[in-house]
Formats: C-alpha cells, structure tokens, sequence
C-alpha cells in the first residue's frame, strides 16, 4: 500500500478554498499541521475523504525523522500567515520554512491593488482587481495534480 510514496513526499488535498498540505513519512503516516497543531496521522486521516496528490521530494528518512522531531520539540501555535501547514512541510523538507501558495497569494494581490490604483480606478474596482490578483496568485503557487496510488 502506497509503494510510490518516499519519505519526505509532499501530500496535497483541497480544504475548502485552499490546499492543504502534508509530509509523507512511513508506513501510510503523514505529518501535517493546521489549528491543532502537529499531528502525525495516517493518510486516511489526512486526506479527510478528499482526493490526495502527491509531489514528489524525497527526503533520507533519519533527516525527516530528526527534523519532525524538532519541529514538535519547538512547537509554536498555528498561524495561517506564519506557522501553517507550508511552512511545516517545508522545514521538514528543507529544513527552512516558507510558504509558496501564500507568498504567491500576496504577491497577485499586490499586483492586482497596484494595476488598480495605478489606473486611477475606484476603491471598489481596486478591491475586484487585488482578490483577482489573490486567486491568480494562489492558483499559480498550486502542485500540479497526480493522483496517489495505492
């Protein structure tokens, strides 16, 4: 079961407007983060009844391993802008945090306020063009899909 996954492995699922993302890391267990804070669970659990896709970014397991242990040890509250599901999986991944769907969700939107205002349009348009500039940006920072197999 799930023969393709490698330790380290990005796991995406939607949940609602965004995606959510977790680390695979052995055995069907997936590590992840959001409002409850760490949790290790299996992919059945992750997924939430949702479709998963994987991307691959295998990690050596002992690092993986040595990194989620830290990122538990050194816990801090969830926080969509700072500490979210991203920037776990980026550490564990990397060993650096960082959040690309929300720094391309920023940036669109910074776009869209700036080719508003710089136009001379209303307050209402320039509202329009920044939450389009959201949903470009955050659409382009998506994984590409490919279903996991099992």
């Amino acid at each position: 079961m799930y023969q393709n996954l490698q330790p380290g492995d990005s796991l995406f699922r939607k949940k609602g407007a965004i995606v959510h993302q977790g680390v695979y890391v052995i055995d069907g267990l997936v590590a992840h983060q959001g409002p409850l804070g760490i949790r290790i669970e299996p992919l059945e659990m992750f997924a939430n009844g949702q479709q998963v896709w994987p991307r691959a970014c295998p990690v050596p397991l002992t690092i993986l391993l040595e990194r989620l242990e830290q990122a538990v040890r050194d816990a801090s509250p969830y926080n969509v802008i700072s500490n979210n599901c991203e920037h776990l999986a980026r550490f564990l991944q990397t060993g650096t945090r960082g959040s690309r769907q929300l720094a391309g969700s920023l940036a669109g939107g910074a776009i869209g306020l700036g080719l508003a205002l710089a136009n001379d349009h209303s307050p209402l348009e320039a509202a329009g063009f920044t939450c389009i500039g959201l949903f470009v940006g955050e659409y382009m920072a998506r994984p590409r899909r490919r279903s996991v197999t099992r």
